[in-house]
């Protein structure tokens, strides 16, 4: 049984246009990997990786607060006695 020719070039476009979707996404994750020396994140592994910065930043603002309250206690302390 043969194929007819319009079937064969109508499943062999689909693929060319399906390869050059994945080369043209290889080529947008390449320029990513060296640009960025890490393949893209996932929205929630960005969403992770946010908040975690978030966090981090907000512990660092508590930990200088409680540092500040430290020396303005001792100055009372010290101006007290």
């Amino acid at each position: 049984m043969l194929i007819p020719n319009s079937i064969l070039i109508v499943l062999s476009a689909v693929g060319l246009i399906h390869l050059s979707v994945h080369l043209i996404n290889m080529g947008k994750y390449g320029v990513h990997y060296l640009k960025f020396k890490q393949f893209p994140l996932t929205k929630e592994e960005e969403t992770i990786s946010l908040l975690r910065e978030d966090l981090r930043q907000k512990n660092q603002k508590i930990e200088t607060l409680e540092q500040e309250t430290e020396k303005m206690t001792l100055a009372l302390l010290k101006h007290l006695s």
